[in-house]
């Protein structure tokens, strides 16, 4: 996957991002929200991908990855998976 980008290690735990972003739960693994304001957290290596990437884009663990050119979305463990509304 040489060709995939890495996603924006953030410098915030999750508990910051909490504090002021609102996180969304009760969605689709299959199909997550998509939005200007919307990003994908992994958990594990606490990496934030916006949900409106124009180019591939994984988080530093792989495990979640964008691949626009397949237009296709994976997330390995679901469990590490958190979708928030950047503010």
């Amino acid at each position: 996957m040489s060709s995939f980008c890495k996603g924006l290690s953030s410098e915030n735990s999750q508990s910051e991002y909490q504090m002021k972003d609102r996180f969304l739960d009760n969605f689709n693994t299959d199909s997550p929200p998509v939005g200007e304001n919307i990003w994908y957290l992994c958990t594990v290596c606490d990496t934030a991908i916006s949900s409106m990437s124009v180019r591939s884009i994984a988080c530093s663990c792989y495990n979640l990855i964008i691949d626009v050119d397949a237009h296709r979305f994976s997330v390995k463990d679901e469990s590490n998976f958190r979708v928030f509304v950047k503010s």
